[in-house]
């Protein structure tokens, strides 16, 4: 079960397509992912709390999206 760095968690019957698709990314790419879709972050915010430039997240959060898009066939 994900637990998120960022204290998102999921319920076990909820998502579970979602969970698994998250268990695909690496540690990184799901706090990217969830911070901006989840949390509604900007790419500021996310860099400051990762300790990493903008373009940094950009390239995490593009990755991850990605592998999800893959994961679910869009």
């Amino acid at each position: 079960m994900y637990d998120g760095i960022i204290g998102y968690s999921f319920e076990p019957e909820e998502n579970l397509l979602l969970k698994e698709g998250l268990a695909l990314l690496s540690e990184r790419q799901r706090t990217a992912v969830l911070m901006r879709h989840i949390y509604g972050y900007s790419d500021a915010e996310i860099a400051d709390r990762l300790g990493i430039t903008r373009q940094a997240v950009n390239r995490l959060e593009a990755r991850g999206l990605k592998t999800l898009k893959a994961y679910f066939g869009i």
